[in-house]
């Protein structure tokens, strides 16, 4: 951020992505639609029509970065960006033998520089489930597109981290899948159903405590960069070129787009171990917020906030103790 002062440019102050209203606020984000009816695959119609036409392999592999593949490692751990982020976040993060990192890529951004961002908090959920499966990640079923595909990748149980807006990813695919095994049971089907040992989320309030929209993605280039730098999402230096700017701003509108569309519609606790991280000085975010996380696991028990040092970024000024941390957490799940 270096001297640079949010509203250099004259943009005004507006609230920030995480900001919780006093007294408590009705978020607005789409949820992923109720279970209705299933095709073949388990998956909800609503989400097969979001989903859209058969994803070939070498589409899916562009969703995920995988810098260490661990063929032997007991988990593979799915990790979902910011707003406007990337892969690159998750590039450093090595939890050991045990857990392989994967990176979401989304549309927009690095590798995927060309292609259109998604600006359908819906679509991208759905998207990342379908590609999940034609890479192998979740358990196939005898329709599933990767019952007969070329990809080696073998299922393991999924650890799924997401951080701000990632965090907001991650527990809307934590309940798409959830819903894809209860879907499957309910057609009596045996099959092996996905298994995430813990979810982690970082730096977001929870669905039903946010505070409406952002009003970043109607913003002007100009405000929205200044807007970014305030929130300490982007260095002065990448701020002051235009021309990089240029380029990685249709990544964070598309995602701010499907932020400021969302609307939370209340879902069942998820039957996952729940725990989140929260910095110590992220007023979106702090610890008293991050507690109404609790009522979205049935874990109840087993739910905890860890407080790192640091504002929203934590993760970024504190990698090592964030992976130390999540190490432990990992580790005693046995």
């Amino acid at each position: 951020m270096g001297n640079r002062q949010a509203g250099n440019r004259g943009s005004k102050a507006v609230p920030p992505p995480c900001c919780v209203r006093p007294g408590g606020c009705t978020a607005s984000a789409p949820a992923v639609p109720p279970l209705t009816s299933t095709n073949g695959s388990g998956i909800t119609t609503n989400q097969a029509s979001m989903q859209g036409p058969p994803m070939p392999l070498s589409e899916a592999k562009r969703w995920f970065v995988c810098r260490a593949p661990k063929p032997q490692a007991k988990y593979r751990m799915i990790c979902l960006a910011w707003a406007g982020g990337n892969s690159t976040i998750y590039r450093s993060w090595d939890l050991g033998p045990d857990i392989e990192t994967v990176a979401v890529e989304l549309p927009g951004r690095n590798a995927r520089i060309q292609e259109t961002p998604l600006k359908n908090f819906e679509v991208i959920v759905a998207r990342i489930v379908q590609a999940l499966d034609v890479m192998g990640y979740l358990p196939p079923s005898a329709s599933s597109p990767n019952a007969s595909s070329s990809s080696s990748n073998s299922a393991k149980p999924l650890l799924l981290f997401g951080h701000s807006f990632g965090a907001m990813l991650a527990t809307h695919l934590a309940q798409a899948l959830r819903d894809r095994d209860e879907a499957r049971r309910g057609k009596g089907r045996e099959e092996k159903v996905v298994e995430v040992p813990l979810v982690v989320l970082s730096g977001m309030a929870p669905l039903d405590a946010r505070g409406g929209s952002t009003g970043v993605s109607k913003m002007s280039d100009d405000g929205m960069i200044d807007y970014l730098v305030e929130m300490g999402g982007i260095p002065f230096e990448v701020a002051s070129n235009r021309e990089l700017m240029n380029i990685f701003l249709p990544a964070f509108r598309g995602d701010y787009t499907a932020i400021d569309n969302y609307t939370y519609s209340p879902f069942p606790p998820l039957p996952f171990r729940l725990i989140c991280f929260a910095g110590a000085e992220d007023a979106r975010a702090d610890k008293g917020i991050m507690e109404g996380w609790k009522k979205f696991t049935s874990h109840v028990e087993e739910f905890a906030v860890e407080v790192f040092p640091g504002g929203h970024f934590f993760i970024k000024e504190h990698t090592s103790l964030v992976l130390e941390r999540l190490g432990k957490r990992v580790g005693a799940l046995g």
